[in-house]
C-alpha cells in the first residue's frame, strides 16, 4: 500500500491510496494465490463465505473495497499477459462491478 499526495490549483491536497498486486508476489511463495500455482484451480468465488485461504480473502476484500482499478501491464500478443488475467479471474465479476477501470 502506498499513499500519494499532491496539490492542484486551489485544491490544497489530493491524496490517493494505492495497492499494487504484482503477479510474481501474488503467485509466489507466501503470496495470496500461491496454492493456485498461477492457474485458476479454485477461484475465490468457489469457496463458501469465510472458507477461502486468508491471503486470498484479504486480497478479495481489498479488491472489493477499491474505488477504481488501473491495470498497468505490457502487451502480450494483443492482450493482457496470462499472469495478469489469471490473477484478475480468481475473483468474480461482482468484485469489480460498477467501478471505473482502465488498462
Amino acid at each position: 500500500i502506498s499513499t500519494r499526495s499532491s496539490s492542484l490549483g486551489d485544491i490544497e491536497a489530493i491524496t490517493h491510496e494505492l495497492t499494487v498486486f504484482d503477479p510474481i508476489e501474488v503467485f509466489g511463495k507466501g503470496g495470496a494465490l500461491e496454492s493456485s500455482g498461477a492457474e485458476i484451480r479454485t477461484p475465490h468465488f468457489f469457496f463458501k463465505s469465510g472458507e477461502a485461504p486468508d491471503g486470498m480473502e484479504a486480497m478479495a476484500k481489498k479488491i472489493k473495497d477499491a474505488d477504481c482499478y488501473l491495470v498497468v501491464t505490457p502487451e502480450y500478443n494483443h492482450t493482457l499477459p496470462p499472469s495478469i488475467s489469471g490473477m484478475i479471474s480468481h475473483f468474480g465479476g461482482s468484485c469489480y462491478a460498477c467501478k471505473p477501470s482502465g488498462i
